[in-house]
């Protein structure tokens, strides 16, 4: 029939698109799963056979062992598996007791007996016991009614890992219950170096006891069995605990010989161990490390001194070295000494990088030519990729020294921890080739590519396929390739995923069998769900609960098939009802679709007693369509009918720790399940129970650390009680302080799902104690000194631990986010507190005397959603200033020379001396702009108090530019020409009316005033005055150069003369409130500073401080008795005591100090950094 003779369709079958028909192949097309029998091998009675179970480890006098890894590795749970066994027929029903309980059951089908299927069955992991021998058989009850089973199978389960849980978070990789390895030698013992003679005899080393702590459960102690795994930089060396060790608590003596030790890497190496019971559980990280040294090989030359990872830090609460991985973007750097330590030309520096973390051990290498053997050290890449992958982790680094025709010198090795956001160290997941929008099509066959290149050759590599179909049957297949060094690839045909179309699949792979370390998986859909076939209907069994009720229903159980586009004329569809329970299952003969069925709904009949079979169980009905006998038929979705009364849960769940309200309405104190109070929620449970049940808790509210996986547990009431118990880490709680979650339970019975009625658990908000965590330890009486190290610490409060973000942020002047939502490390965690360094040249940029507000919060629900953080109590502080701490440097142009602050404080100007330049400090935001000048030399400033106008004298411009303006909020240039020739001296009188300027080569200083910008007088005055300054009473003007002199303003004469025995370069008066009234003069080549009175108009020479280094500028303090000159030649700015007028303090870190200038409110200091073009703002 083609497309065009297709009758029209009715609708809505018109508007829903065509579903195509599969031919079966002959032939496969892509690689079939892995045979689990020899091909030819004939098939045996039930009775006989042998439950295939993957991962079982074997062990004497049981039929194998599930561990830890065995219950886990399969998200479907146990997988088990029958073969085909002799006269299999449809309608066998086949299912497993686990302990005496009906745990798993399948029916035989049609195709499965014409196929000789093999059936796979999954068990729930939480339904075997642990530390306990489990009874494990097989049943198979046939339409006849006989009965066959296996024989009982022992079961030892073991989920519990040697050596006990890691009593220390902040060391992820090291179980401090596993003791560090001691050396029977005492040489070896105290200098960590096996000699050949050592090892020719056997190195014999000591394992103490485990775990160390003894009050560890006894399920964790030293077994016989277990197998003690010495690792040697890699190499392995075991022994298995004996009988007579297990039974006592003696140390275990090892002996390495001779061989092992030629296998190790020579040098430096970790020495470690860990261990595995026999059920094949290993222990929860390596033991304490040590290194050893490896000299079997020869080599009696000192060991090199360890190399250095530059941006490593260390922390002394945990006393080690660490790397954040997470605060580098580029590769970090490993720097070798290389002068003094006997390096040559063409030397080789071979740098080893040995990473170990949860999932085994990583190396890189990296080479490096020495060229210039007298560099103090040289820096060699540690890749940054290499590093992120041992995040929870520890690196040793060492190198050696490799010299044409000597033994390799190999140095020290360092270890360091490697901090940061954990990542997933295991293998890559498998690649699925081929998907649609990432769903997996009816192609063949389906290309899987495992990553390889990383695995070592020969390696036995198993792709694992899994899913539940979603009739709930099970698919699981393996596929085994052998690694070559490259990526493997796998062509499966189609025919493993075909019962998956409408569900998932998930893939993974295996090396060596290890089901420890499986790989990363990936999960697939399968077809297109969007033309999947509705399930039938059933009105003896109405949603939503599909009830069948036997007391309402006193008849047979009808289904439907409704019209859909998947049933074509003449098509056939029959109904399929699989059972969960022997006698309940049956398939209807194929009813064909004549032109009086199509388009109708077809009715079929399931007889009531094929369905009351299932009684308190349950039945799943799908329908099938095919158009030839040779096509693989559709296959609808379930819908599964629940037989007989309903399962009635009328409790709702409690909480032991939490207080009742009313009906399901419980509220809950955080503090009752957080120390001292043990850190659980125990949850019971009460309907009446069958032992074959499994019960789910479930916690509805916050995805993520708000809704935990609470494993389930069979409906066994405990012992003497009604109830069943869930007790789990309260860390859940966490996510709602100050809200509510709400709990139920369902009962999984014969795969029918109920639920229970839902709990409201309301949980009380902390108490501002509770929350009163967050301080500055460093800080005394609230008060933050500036001039110190300052850290803000929070300690633990209830729910703190690793993993979870932490903000903080300080409000001020100016504000600063310290930690962005930042995880607590593992070490935070275990010091019960975070503590975050404020940044120095914060504090030192915040004025003296600020108001510091500190807000902390930790996201408890793992969102890190500021609305639902629990905040801290705020902590308010107040800044103070060490006197002469240098709160930052600000770029100038070149050669910064003179300085002046504006009487506003907004502004400082100051000339730049090696290029004729003025910048202009804007000291709100702390940048400056620099422009450039006339001339060549720039000899002073002035800077108008009340406007923007800057006064420079320059030398070397043009006659007509010699007395310049510049307009300091415009940056434009005025050139007044009043004075012909080069300037140098001058100042301003207080007010700021008149400016004095005096000529370079001349003996006039010249009058000008600034508000009719005229020339009114001069005065003359020696010859060239390098520097000129009012009283601050505007009515003596002093100038310098050989000698200093004093001239009355008004009169304009000269009044006192003093020689200064040098030539003077600057000069300060005192203010006018001061209690001296002093003239302070530098003179530099005689390296002192001349002290005047200045008092009752006179010029009286006190004293001189002497000793200085070329002391350039000089300042008085506007408020404090203190005043400021800079020494060039000591980098350094010392401090007057203008009272005592004794040199009392100095202040260090300048660079070629020169001017000088005092900010009007007398809070900074701003000097000129002549020597790295800044200006240095101090607090004083």
């Amino acid at each position: 029939m083609t497309y065009d003779q297709l009758p029209i369709l009715p609708p809505p079958l018109a508007c829903l698109p065509a579903v195509a028909r599969k031919k079966r192949s002959q032939d496969s097309i892509g690689r079939l799963p892995d045979a689990l029998v020899p091909n030819g091998c004939t098939q045996i009675p039930f009775s006989d056979l042998e439950l295939i179970i993957p991962n079982l480890t074997s062990i004497p006098n049981t039929d194998g062992a599930l561990n830890n890894a065995a219950l886990t590795v399969n998200a479907l749970g146990v997988i088990c598996i029958l073969l085909a066994w002799a006269q299999q027929d449809e309608g066998d029903f086949v299912y497993l007791e686990l302990n005496g309980i009906r745990v798993a059951h399948y029916t035989l089908t049609e195709d499965d007996e014409k196929q000789n299927k093999h059936v796979k069955l999954a068990i729930e992991s939480v339904r075997f016991i642990d530390q306990a021998h489990n009874t494990l058989q097989a049943f198979v009850r046939r339409l006849s009614g006989t009965t066959d089973r296996t024989k009982t199978f022992s079961i030892w389960v073991d989920t519990k890992a040697p050596g006990g849980l890691d009593p220390q978070a902040s060391t992820p990789i090291i179980n401090e219950n596993l003791a560090r390895v001691t050396f029977e030698d005492p040489t070896i013992e105290a200098f960590g170096i096996v000699n050949p003679a050592d090892a020719q005899k056997g190195v014999r080393v000591i394992v103490d006891n485990y775990p160390l702590n003894p009050l560890v459960d006894q399920v964790h102690h030293r077994k016989e069995g277990d197998v003690i795994y010495m690792s040697i930089g890699g190499w392995l060396v075991t022994h298995t605990v004996t009988h007579f060790e297990a039974s006592g608590n003696a140390p275990i003596i090892m002996t390495i010989n001779f061989g092992d030790w030629q296998k190790v890497t020579p040098g430096p190496n970790i020495l470690e161990w860990y261990v595995r019971d026999k059920a094949g559980n290993q222990s929860i990280g390596f033991s304490i490390p040590r290194v050893i040294q490896n000299r079997v090989s020869g080599g009696t030359n000192p060991q090199l001194i360890e190399g250095h990872v530059t941006e490593s830090e260390y922390d002394p609460v945990s006393d080690e070295e660490y790397i954040d991985k997470d605060a580098h973007s580029n590769d970090l750097n490993f720097e070798v000494p290389l002068r003094n330590h006997g390096w040559q030309v063409n030397d080789e520096i071979h740098v080893t990088y040995l990473g170990l973390t949860h999932t085994g051990s990583l190396k890189h290498t990296e080479s490096y030519e020495v060229l210039q053997p007298n560099l103090v050290r040289v820096s060699i890449p540690l890749p940054l990729p290499f590093v992120k992958q041992l995040a929870e982790g520890r690196l040793m680094a060492f190198y050696e020294r490799i010299r044409a025709g000597q033994p390799n010198t190999p140095s020290n090795a360092a270890i360091y921890s490697v901090r940061g956001t954990p990542v997933d160290n295991r293998r890559p997941a498998p690649l699925v080739h081929g998907l649609v929008g990432g769903t997996l099509p009816d192609t063949n066959p389906v290309h899987i590519t495992v990553p390889g290149a990383e695995l070592p050759l020969s390696d036995k590599v198993d792709l694992i396929i899994e899913g539940r179909a979603a009739n709930g049957n099970i698919v699981y297949e393996r596929f085994t390739e052998i690694a070559s060094g490259g990526d493997i690839d796998y062509l499966l045909d189609y025919r493993t995923f075909e019962p998956l179309e409408g569900s998932t699949f998930t893939a993974y792979y295996l090396v060596n069998n290890d089901a420890a370390n499986p790989s990363q998986s990936v999960t697939v859909p399968v077809g297109d769900i969007s033309i999947s076939l509705p399930p039938p209907r059933s009105p003896e069994a109405p949603p939503p609960d599909h009830q069948f009720d036997e007391l309402i229903n006193k008849g047979n159980l009808k289904a439907f098939v409704d019209p859909h586009p998947s049933i074509w004329l003449n098509d056939e569809v029959r109904m399929v009802a699989t059972g969960s329970k022997p006698g309940g299952s049956i398939t209807s003969a194929w009813l064909k679709v004549t032109s009086v069925w199509y388009g109708s709904a077809l009715p079929f009949t399931i007889a009531r007693a094929i369905v009351l079979a299932n009684k308190d169980a349950s039945m799943a009905l799908h329908w099938e369509v095919r158009t030839l006998p040779t096509d693989i038929p559709l296959k609808s979705l379930p819908l599964v009918v629940k037989v007989g009364a309903a399962l009635q849960l009328s409790e709702c769940p409690t909480l032991l720790e939490a207080t009742p309200v009313s009906s399901c309405i419980m509220r809950l104190d955080p503090l009752n399940v957080w120390t001292p109070s043990p850190r659980i929620t125990t949850f019971r449970v009460k309907y009446p129970m069958l032992e074959s049940d499994l019960v789910t808790l479930r916690v509805v509210g916050k995805h993520g650390v708000g809704t935990p996986a609470i494993p389930s547990k069979p409906g066994k009431p405990e012992a003497g009680h009604d109830y069943i118990s869930f007790s789990y880490l309260s860390n859940f709680v966490g996510a709602y302080v100050g809200e509510s979650f709400e709990v139920y339970f369902e009962v999984l019975r014969d795969n029918i799902r109920t639920d229970s009625r839902r709990l409201t658990v309301e949980v009380d908000k902390f108490s501002d104690q509770t929350l009163n965590l967050l301080s500055v330890p460093a800080a005394a009486g609230g008060v933050i000194d500036t001039n110190k190290a300052n850290s803000v610490q929070i300690r633990a409060l209830p729910f703190f631990r690793a993993g979870l973000a932490v903000g903080i942020d300080l409000f001020s002047t100016t504000d600063l986010p310290l930690r962005r939502a930042i995880d607590i490390t593992p070490a935070e965690a275990s010091a019960g507190r975070t503590l975050d360094l404020i940044p120095a040249d914060y504090l030192r940029e915040l004025p003296d005397s600020s108001q510091v507000r500190i807000r902390g919060w930790i996201s408890l629900d793992g969102t890190n959603c500021l609305d639902t953080a629990i905040y801290f109590n705020e902590a308010t502080y107040r800044t103070r200033k060490a006197p002469g701490e240098i709160v930052r440097e600000i770029e100038v142009g070149n050669g910064p020379t003179y300085i002046v602050a504006s009487r506003d404080g907004k502004k400082v100007c100051v000339a730049n001396g090696r290029t004729p330049s003025i910048s202009v400090i804007d000291l709100e935001n702390n940048t400056a702009r620099t422009v450039n000048t006339v001339g060549s030399v720039i000899h002073g400033l002035a800077l108008h108090p009340s406007n923007s106008n800057l006064y420079f004298s320059v030398e070397g411009s043009h006659y007509t530019q010699t007395t310049p303006i510049l307009n300091t909020s415009n940056f434009t240039f005025r050139y007044p020409y009043w004075l012909g020739g080069s300037t140098q001296a001058i100042c301003l009188n207080p007010g700021g009316l008149r400016l004095f300027m005096g000529h370079l080569g001349a003996t006039t200083i010249y009058y000008w005033n600034t508000q009719t910008e005229r020339s009114e007088t001069y005065l003359h005055a020696q010859n060239s005055s390098r520097a000129i300054i009012t009283n601050p009473q505007g009515t003596a003007l002093y100038s310098v150069t050989e000698q200093t002199h004093r001239y009355n303003i008004t009169t304009r004469t000269r009044t006192h003369v003093v020689a200064n025995n040098g030539i003077a370069s600057a000069l300060a008066h005192s203010p006018l409130f001061a209690t001296l009234e002093r003239l302070f003069v530098c003179v530099p080549n005689l390296g002192k500073v001349d002290i005047y009175n200045t008092y009752n108009d006179g010029l009286t020479y006190v004293k001189s401080l002497t000793g200085l280094a070329t002391p350039r500028g000089v300042a008085f303090h506007p408020v404090k008795p203190l005043a400021y000159v800079t020494e060039y030649a000591s980098n350094t700015v010392r401090i007057i005591d203008t009272t005592t007028e004794e040199l009392v303090g100095s202040i260090p870190g300048f660079n070629q100090p020169t001017g000088l200038a005092c900010s009007e409110d007398g809070r900074y200091l701003f000097v000129c950094n002549f020597g790295n073009n800044t200006v240095a703002v101090v607090s004083v």
